[in-house]
């Protein structure tokens, strides 16, 4: 689809968290390894809150904000998650599972910074900037929560 509208973005947004989070919750169902049981249970967690936050990002926008169009929107699927659901309940070790979800975060990232680019509407550069700051932000704290569960 060529033509999406800043509502289209941030609902794919928050339903790419949703399925994340609830991918790693039926991952963490099944472990067969403690630590990497805390890791998974974790992702969960913090895909549920990012999706909360991106939905509040949401609420706060005006609707004419919203229902910007962009003409050359980059072109957002949903990842194949039966296929991410084996990578994770597959993982060798800690850093493989949030690898995983960190190229989703970059993947995101790409998209905010290039629709933040293409606008000349400065509310709406503002929000796709604040809202990558919030998955660069997110990363970074996953990938250090995630080190200190396997620390332990």
């Amino acid at each position: 689809m060529r033509y999406k509208t800043v509502k289209d973005v941030l609902d794919w947004t928050a339903e790419l968290h949703k399925q994340l989070g609830d991918l790693a919750r039926k991952v963490a169902d099944n472990p067969e390894r403690a630590r990497l049981k805390l890791v998974v249970d974790y992702l969960a967690d913090h895909e549920a809150r990012l999706k909360d936050a991106i939905v509040k990002f949401e609420e706060a926008s005006p609707d004419g904000v919203l229902a910007t169009w962009f003409d050359r929107a980059p072109e957002i699927e949903l990842p194949d998650l039966e296929q991410e659901a084996v990578a994770l309940a597959h993982a060798d070790n800690i850093e493989q599972a949030v690898s995983r979800v960190v190229e989703f975060h970059e993947h995101i990232v790409g998209i905010y910074t290039q629709l933040a680019e293409q606008t000349n509407n400065e509310k709406i550069r503002e929000l796709f900037e604040n809202l990558a700051a919030l998955e660069n932000h997110d990363k970074l704290h996953l990938v250090r929560n995630a080190h200190h569960l396997r620390d332990m």
